[in-house]
């Protein structure tokens, strides 16, 4: 299951608001290299660049985040520092599985999941963010079934 529009439109919102807080002042940098070396079309097309990348991040991270129930296995897709990340996870290994939800994400029935899988002596934690209520619930119901 993929994420529903209102979800894909939270995770690139968050997403592209995170990146312009770095880009947008190497953006300025660029613009003040433009008036003091008087070499345009360069620091143009980094700035253009640099403004562009977080709503393309991002979209990536929206197109490639979602998550799939079969039998006794959870098979999450998600995104983690650039790379896409395909994580199948079965029923018995799993220790913990939990809904977050802010007040901002409750108006629009969205979740975050947090799926914690013991791994040897260690722990591996995904996170799925921005899926819908009923999809949370749904995940939340084959997990705790029996």
């Amino acid at each position: 299951n993929r994420l529903t529009a209102r979800g894909r439109f939270s995770l690139i919102n968050i997403t592209f608001w995170r990146w312009l807080v770095v880009s947008l002042p190497l953006a300025a940098c660029c613009s003040g290299m433009i008036f003091y070396f008087k070499l345009a079309w360069p620091f143009y097309l980094v700035s253009a660049i640099l403004l562009f990348w977080p709503l393309a991040y991002g979209r990536f991270k929206a197109n490639h985040t979602g998550y799939a129930i079969s039998g006794d296995f959870l098979v999450a897709a998600y995104v983690r520092r650039f790379n896409v990340q395909l994580a199948l996870f079965p029923k018995e290994k799993i220790q913990a599985i939990s809904l977050d939800q802010s007040i901002f994400m409750s108006s629009n029935n969205l979740n975050h999941v947090k799926v914690s899988l013991r791994k040897g002596t260690s722990e591996y934690e995904c996170r799925l963010p921005y899926l819908s209520a009923k999809d949370a619930q749904e995940i939340s119901a084959w997990y705790h079934q029996q």
